[in-house]
């Protein structure tokens, strides 16, 4: 059952990076000029990140602790990201 919830939770924050990376990406380039011409792009790549998403909980939805495992590494590089801006905030007051 470890090696399962491992394997899950790998996927999921692997799954996750790749996600962040392709959003990131394409949100570096975009400046406010050029915004509009950037509108499909950006949400090309977020029904990429949910199709990328739903593939990966399907993948392992018939095991339970991995399911579970999965779902949290999926949102694991938000809660990073969101805690380091919490923490970088907090020291700027």
């Amino acid at each position: 059952m470890i090696f399962a919830v491992v394997k899950g939770f790998l996927l999921g924050l692997l799954v996750s990076i790749f996600n962040h990376y392709i959003v990131i990406r394409v949100a570096n380039r975009m400046t406010s000029e050029n915004i509009h011409s950037f509108k499909g792009k950006v949400v090309f790549r977020y029904l990429i990140r949910y199709a990328t998403n739903l593939l990966a909980l399907f993948l392992v939805y018939k095991n339970m602790p991995m399911l579970i495992a999965t779902a949290i590494g999926l949102t694991s590089v938000k809660n990073y990201l969101y805690i380091k801006y919490i923490l970088k905030k907090e020291g700027g007051e």
